[in-house]
């Protein structure tokens, strides 16, 4: 089942990942196969799409040069869905939960090194959930949301001693912010932040991908900081003072600021920075999401750098950090499965991090949270390798929630996207 579910999901942005993870080591021992196989895939990538016969003929041609990789020694597997074995080596840094949510049924299947369980979520259903997140204040939605889901699925869930989860969420339960569903009394530690450090995949095979990117501290700390200060109506103007004095106190002269750039600025610089910081508006479109993007300038006039404007070849991406409204917020309706959104995108793209909001952020908890972000991800590393970022942004969360006393609504919206 939970094969069937991998292989239904993420389809769109699957075939570009699974293409550039697979594709980066077959260039290395059969680099004109890779060649061939790559030219094949972006020419049909281009073409117009209005024949059906160019269609099949695409398909046809593809399945054809599949088998001919897989007939290499050591590339059995090219191009197909994770084995189960596969699957749970991703849960080696903690525990993947992938929670269901339909009419028929909600659960959650927890993976975990050793085996695959399914968690039955009897207080949830699919029509409750739904009113939950489109009717009540935050704050009864993700007590709520505690309550039905969260609890009962970490009580059944072992972590290890860096209490980090994973989550990937189809449908509807997309758009539930697992990793912040509490009860926020003060003094209560009946919330998910209190016993686990969160963060959401889009896919299995993106975990995967994230991975097979892993950082490490011998890379070059070189930093693209995209700021928009200044901004048309009707949005407001933006306090980056906070996010550019931590950038500049992190990175010092490796740092790159440039101030209300076009895009065409933009994707001509992003490949040669692993690090790249946006402080700007984000905009998410529900009817079309792959227009969904960060609010730029063009020559004064506002202009977007769109979801689909993101095709440009990383040298090596380590951490993206979007400081912008929406850029992580699923998407609704037929494409919720997609998880087409700004942060999945730039994941895509290559980069092993990225820290996103799922819903509209205070300028200060967004300057604070970058703030002390920055001053943390640097100081370890994770267990296995590569630096600690959702713990520095899970620190840098409840560190502004205590000090502030703050409510869900300022802290609750940020994510982290990715491997470790």
């Amino acid at each position: 089942a939970l094969m069937y579910l991998e292989t239904g999901r993420y389809v769109i942005t699957g075939i570009t990942i699974s293409s550039k993870a697979d594709m980066s080591e077959l260039s290395k021992t059969e680099p004109e196969l890779a060649k061939r196989y790559e030219e094949l895939r972006r020419q049909y990538a281009k073409a117009s799409k209005d024949l059906e016969k160019r269609e099949k003929y695409r398909e046809a041609r593809e399945i054809q040069r599949d088998e001919q990789i897989r007939q290499i020694p050591g590339w059995q597997t090219f191009q197909l869905a994770l084995s189960e074995d596969a699957v749970k080596y991703l849960a080696m840094e903690g525990p993947i939960v992938v929670v269901n949510a339909t009419p028929i049924c909600c659960d959650a299947i927890v993976i975990t090194q050793e085996i695959i369980s399914v968690v039955k979520l009897h207080e949830m259903t699919y029509k409750k959930l739904a009113e939950y997140l489109a009717t009540t204040t935050i704050s009864d939605a993700l007590l709520r949301l505690w309550t039905v889901a969260v609890e009962p699925i970490l009580a059944a869930t072992p972590l290890t001693p860096s209490r980090r989860v994973w989550w990937l969420t189809t449908g509807i339960a997309g758009r539930a912010p697992f990793h912040a569903a509490s009860d926020h009394r003060p003094g209560s530690a009946n919330n998910a932040s209190s016993h686990a450090i969160s963060s959401y995949i889009p896919s299995l095979k993106a975990l995967h991908f994230s991975r097979s990117k892993r950082s490490n501290s011998a890379q070059a700390q070189m930093m693209l900081l995209v700021t928009m200060s200044t901004n048309p109506a009707p949005h407001h103007n933006l306090d980056t003072s906070y996010e550019e004095a931590a950038i500049t106190k992190t990175f010092g002269t490796s740092k790159t600021h440039i101030a209300h750039p076009t895009p065409e600025d933009v994707l001509s610089l992003l490949p040669n920075f692993p690090f790249v910081h946006f402080a700007c508006h984000g905009a998410s479109i529900a009817y079309d999401p792959s227009q969904s993007g960060l609010l730029l300038t063009q020559n004064n006039p506002p202009a977007m750098i769109t979801i689909s404007d993101l095709e440009v070849d990383l040298i090596e991406g380590a951490i993206a950090y979007l400081s912008a409204c929406f850029t992580a917020e699923q998407p609704d309706g037929k494409l919720a499965d997609e998880a087409i959104h700004l942060a999945n995108s730039f994941q895509a793209l290559g980069f092993q991090h990225v820290i996103g909001t799922i819903w509209g952020a205070d300028d200060r908890a967004a300057g604070e949270v970058a703030r002390v972000f920055y001053e943390r991800v640097f100081e370890r590393e994770s267990g296995v390798g590569g630096w600690d970022v959702a713990g520095a942004l899970h620190g840098a969360v409840k560190a502004y929630k205590d000090e502030e006393n703050a409510d869900v609504v300022t802290w609750g919206p940020f994510v982290h996207i990715g491997s470790s």
